[in-house]
């Protein structure tokens, strides 16, 4: 015994999981490891909207138009910036992922908000996305009237 920790070797030599093509996923399918297709297996992606947001330094109402999930990507490169409001949700429960995509300010979620549309509801003193990369997720409540915050 040399105490040289070789890697594995596999055989046939090659992985024994192959690499997936272009929006499959690992995933366990009947106890086995396999790649298939993205969106739980009935084909259903939970955000399929996609947007991105630049937002002003100082306050910010985001008004935009859409009717599914969202994902939305924010920047703030004028400077550090806060969400006072946000566009109603189109159903109650619809969801909308708040996606840090700033490198340098502060993106701030300001809770009970004063703003042309409607406020988010959540954790006093409101939320924070930073660095790049935070996530924060929003549920449209249509009894509150109101974006429900979920760190």
């Amino acid at each position: 015994m040399s105490g040289i920790i070789l890697p594995p070797q596999f055989v046939p030599p090659q992985a024994p999981i192959s690499i997936g093509t272009n929006g499959q996923v690992l995933t366990n399918v009947s106890g086995r490891l396999k790649m298939a297709a993205a969106g739980g297996g009935g084909g259903t992606v939970l955000y399929p909207g996609r947007t991105s947001i630049a937002l002003a330094a100082g306050g910010n109402d985001l008004a935009f138009a859409f009717t599914q999930n969202t994902r939305i990507f924010l920047t703030a490169p004028s400077g550090d910036a806060i969400i006072n409001t946000m566009t109603a949700g189109s159903a109650d429960g619809q969801g909308v992922l708040l996606i840090c995509n700033e490198p340098t300010h502060q993106i701030q979620i300001a809770v009970g908000g004063a703003g042309a549309l409607q406020p988010f509801f959540g954790i006093s003193g409101g939320m924070f996305l930073s660095p790049q990369g935070d996530i924060v997720g929003s549920v449209y409540d249509t009894t509150l009237n109101q974006w429900l915050l979920v760190p």
